[in-house]
């Protein structure tokens, strides 16, 4: 499995990985804590909010996941005491770079299963 430098900032929901022959992409971040197995799979299950599904950060994070079916999966803590999309999530880590499939984003929420890891972060 390659090792790969992933490097973001707060705030953002992309992140750049720097793989092992020096070629950089830009992926969505997806949170870890949305991560959940299932009998036939693991799935990424997020509830998004109206507030937040209407933004244009929104649409390009749904854009560029169903453009390049890959993500990278963030480790968080939560700070209950903000909303969605002011600081809910603090960033702590990078868990890997994933390849996804049955993706999907309506009025209720943001869903695909995870296929395969393909990197971890050094």
């Amino acid at each position: 499995m390659e090792k790969v430098h992933i490097r973001g900032s707060q705030g953002s929901w992309d992140a750049e990985v720097t793989y092992p022959d020096g070629r950089t992409e830009r992926l969505p971040c997806v949170h870890a804590h949305y991560w959940q197995k299932e009998p036939t799979g693991n799935y990424y299950n997020d509830p998004w909010i109206p507030e937040l599904r209407d933004t244009g950060k929104y649409k390009k994070l749904v854009e560029q996941i169903s453009t390049v079916r890959r993500v990278i999966v963030t480790t968080d803590t939560v700070d209950l005491t903000k909303p969605r999309g002011a600081g809910y999530f603090q960033r702590t880590g990078y868990t890997g770079v994933f390849t996804i499939d049955e993706f999907e984003a309506n009025d209720e929420r943001m869903r695909f299963r995870f296929v395969n890891r393909i990197a971890n972060p050094r």
